[in-house]
């Protein structure tokens, strides 16, 4: 919880470009609100994500485009606005756009991403 703010913002506001393959907007990520932070991402097209793993619980809200996704070690399923895809902690995953516009889609960790909970599964 916000212990001292009432009103803040992100450290990172604007898109950029991150290892893991895709553009990324940390929508509402504070050091003081520790248990959630959101994020919007977006593929463009035929663009496919590193494998990698959190060491938080995810959620991906998919909210346009298309694409395959890939989980643990079950077969890549298709994705499409509206779906919604929990991953948990240390699952493998990465996601692909097959689709003939960017892939957007927003992405709720709990607790709070921060970038030294990531692992990158190949390079």
């Amino acid at each position: 919880m916000v212990k001292t703010a009432q009103k803040f913002r992100s450290r990172r506001e604007y898109e950029y470009w991150i290892s893991e393959k895709i553009f990324v907007r940390e929508d509402m990520n504070h050091p003081e609100l520790d248990d959630v932070s959101l994020a919007t991402c977006r593929l463009p097209v035929g663009g496919k994500t590193q494998l990698h793993s959190l060491n938080v619980d995810e959620i991906y809200m998919i909210k346009s485009g298309t694409g395959m996704m890939r989980k643990g070690d079950g077969p890549a399923f298709e994705v499409s606005p509206g779906d919604n895809i929990f991953i948990a902690s240390g699952v493998a995953q990465n996601i692909e756009n097959t689709g003939t516009e960017d892939l957007i889609f927003q992405t709720l960790c709990m607790p709070r991403f921060d970038e030294t909970g990531y692992t990158a599964l190949e390079d």
